[in-house]
């Protein structure tokens, strides 16, 4: 019986039957609702990424609303043209933290000729035994990797075409670009 269906001793077997099944119904709605909705806020909070795995969100999104084409066309673990130039995102190995990079290969020198400016972090890499060429903003290095391991390394190639297809000297409009692609890590 339902405590709060009072329930007049004159009401027929019937209407009282009635008045019952609609209090249940209503008992168990407020209680079934209850009961969904401490279920659901518990599967959405197992469902919150940690902070990597936002932040790994949060690029992803950038990069995907960014407007850019990241089909290269190439091979994921070699370069097959003689020159070339784009936007890769690589990791400690190469630079102090995970961050686009601008990478570019070939010319004069040589298909096997690179360079790796990171406006970022304001360092210019270029392969092994090629004469030094300072560029204003950077500090010139030699790259620990030859070009195809570079190319391997990176976690994402974007092609240097349309908005990213700008002069390199450049240096605030590229550090700002790159930034803004990072995400800020």
């Amino acid at each position: 019986m339902i405590p709060f269906a009072n329930i007049d001793p004159g009401t027929s077997t019937i209407a009282a039957a009635v008045i019952q099944a609609i209090g249940a119904i209503i008992a168990a709605a407020i209680t079934g609702g209850l009961a969904y909705v401490i279920w659901r806020w518990g599967q959405e909070t197992r469902s919150v990424p940690s902070d990597g795995e936002r932040v790994e969100q949060l690029n992803d999104e950038i990069l995907e609303n960014s407007g850019l084409d990241f089909d290269d066309g190439l091979p994921d673990e070699s370069i097959t043209k003689k020159r070339g130039s784009f936007v890769l995102l690589l990791g400690p190995r190469l630079v102090p933290s995970r961050r686009f990079v601008h990478f570019s290969w070939g010319g004069p020198a040589g298909p096997q000729a690179f360079k790796i400016r990171d406006y970022i972090g304001g360092r210019l890499l270029q392969d092994c035994g090629a004469p030094p060429q300072p560029e204003d903003g950077f500090q010139i290095g030699e790259c620990p990797m030859s070009r195809d391991e570079v190319w391997a390394a990176a976690q994402k190639r974007i092609p240097a075409q349309g908005e990213l297809f700008h002069r390199v000297q450049d240096f605030p409009w590229w550090k700002n670009k790159l930034t803004g692609m990072t995400g800020g890590n």
